[in-house]
């Protein structure tokens, strides 16, 4: 029982943090879908052909945004 309810909060978080990552601007939703699945700043900039800099500012803002819906979802929990 345990396990079924840590899956069911695992999947309910993932929905959560698709929902809010697809939310985001087109430039930085592609940019943080990369990060999420383990890809580095050099990795990105070289696939998507950005500058490493812009990958970086791109991240940040993607976390500017995403910091306070992340910290809300989890005070409210």
């Amino acid at each position: 029982c345990a396990d079924s309810l840590a899956s069911l909060v695992h999947t309910e978080e993932q929905r959560f943090y698709t929902a809010a990552i697809g939310a985001l601007p087109d430039h930085l939703r592609d940019v943080t879908q990369l990060y999420f699945f383990g890809l580095s700043s050099a990795e990105i900039a070289s696939l998507t052909s950005l500058p490493y800099r812009t990958v970086r500012r791109r991240f940040v803002a993607a976390c500017q945004i995403l910091r306070p819906l992340f910290q809300s979802y989890y005070r409210d929990d």
